[in-house]
């Protein structure tokens, strides 16, 4: 399993449809969330593939913000 970071909302929903997990959201800066995430995925490649143009699917990657949006104004995470 790879961990990766990231601050950017889009990736993270885009990473979560293609088979990452939200394991964490780090508040250390005030302004400012990263997503901490754990997949077989290489971050290059996901990066790469969403940078370029890759697809998901619509209604899968709305499900997938919203969950990142409830986790991240969710008091209990």
């Amino acid at each position: 399993m790879t961990i990766f970071r990231t601050a950017d909302f889009g990736l993270t929903a885009f990473a979560i449809c293609e088979g990452a997990r939200l394991i964490e959201i780090s508040r250390d800066e005030p302004r400012r969330a990263v997503f901490i995430l754990e997949g077989d995925l290489d971050e290059q490649e996901l990066k790469e593939k969403f940078w370029n143009g890759g697809t998901v699917e619509v209604a899968k990657f709305i499900e997938a913000q919203r969950e990142v949006k409830k986790r991240l104004f969710s008091d209990a995470f």
